[in-house]
């Protein structure tokens, strides 16, 4: 069988190539032409912020989102969720990068505790966008601003809400369940010494536990098995805090099937449909949440801030509220889906 001309199949790979990089460019020159432009309106804004959430498919940062445009808005800035429309299973990385070579003003991210992480704020930092974190903080990057409430802080509300639901009912077993992508040691060791500076130690003893993600795949549910089926004659837990939605969710779902409602308290930490529902139906004693519009507002204000006046507040606290059975009928409106029947699916 007669070989293919060398030189031939060398012109072959130039002109695939050659076509190759013209349909690369003509993506590129259409998406800098859609920069600073709102897709429903075609209005050019003067300011493009990239925002990256702790999920795509929240109602809390559905409502974050709507906060954030509001304020942007108001200063001819427009906030758009990068890599939305794309797999869900890019890495938080992989968006960071994605925003940064969209040509972004300013980024909004909710930070996963990972170095990879870290390193590609720092970059972006370096470069001259702005990064501000929101709900959680990135400490050993070189983020520009921090939105939310820090872990010592968070750890007090949790402690001052068991002293006051649970005294005198003798000594409270507490599992506290991390999730790993977001809390690390040093997370884990501010909210700890809150939580304890503010109960009676004699009241509650607590057990850290990290819940571990990857791929998309969490190990919570084998985590709550393995704590309400006791090893040896380890003591199930009388309260299960969780911080995020995902944890609240499975430990309401495995407490209920086993017939553990009214035996084990679960606790969570922002919302979802899901929360809220629980909360309603008393499988959970009550959520502590930030309002997320005011999350969203606030974390534009330090974007633009920094954009038009070149500083930027390092730290800026937002206020905790507490969602439980009491005020669900007054405050459920702030924190639910603007859809009530949760036809919504993926942050718009």
């Amino acid at each position: 069988m007669k070989r293919p001309d060398a030189h031939l199949v060398r012109i072959g790979v130039c002109i695939v190539l050659f076509f190759a990089t013209l349909v690369l460019s003509f993506f590129y020159v259409n998406r800098i032409q859609s920069l600073h432009t709102d897709p429903d309106t075609t209005h050019v804004y003067r300011y493009h912020i990239s925002m990256i959430p702790s999920g795509f498919n929240s109602t809390f940062w559905e409502r974050v989102l709507d906060g954030a445009r509001a304020e942007a808005e108001k200063q001819d800035a427009y906030v758009e969720l990068a890599g939305q429309g794309f797999s869900d299973d890019m890495t938080e990385t992989e968006l960071l990068d994605m925003a940064y070579y969209s040509y972004t003003d300013g980024i909004i991210l909710y930070p996963e505790d990972s170095p990879d992480v870290e390193t590609e704020i720092n970059k972006i930092v370096e470069s001259g966008i702005p990064v501000i974190t929101v709900g959680k903080d990135s400490q050993g990057s070189h983020r520009n601003g921090f939105v939310g409430v820090n872990d010592y802080f968070l750890g007090q509300t949790y402690g001052r809400e068991l002293e006051k639901r649970f005294s005198g009912r003798g000594n409270q077993l507490v599992a506290v369940l991390y999730p790993g992508k977001n809390f690390n040691a040093e997370s884990r060791s501010w909210f700890m010494q809150g939580l304890v500076h503010t109960v009676e130690r004699d009241k509650f003893s607590f057990g850290n536990y990290i819940v571990h993600e990857e791929d998309g795949l969490s190990d919570a549910e084998n985590l709550i098995t393995e704590l309400l089926t006791g090893d040896g004659d380890a003591r199930m837990p009388d309260i299960i805090l969780c911080l995020n939605s995902t944890i609240s969710d499975n430990a309401c779902s495995i407490i209920a099937d086993r017939g553990l409602s009214g035996t084990i308290s679960v606790i969570g930490f922002n919302t979802s449909e899901q929360i809220l529902q629980a909360i309603r139906s008393g499988d959970l004693l009550f959520t502590v949440v930030t309002n997320p519009e005011t999350l969203g507002k606030q974390a534009v204000g330090e974007v633009l801030r920094y954009l038009q006046y070149h500083v930027v507040n390092f730290s800026t606290n937002v206020s905790l509220e507490v969602l439980d059975q009491d005020n669900i009928g007054q405050l459920e409106d702030v924190y639910k889906s603007e859809e009530a029947d949760d036809e919504k699916t993926a942050l718009p």
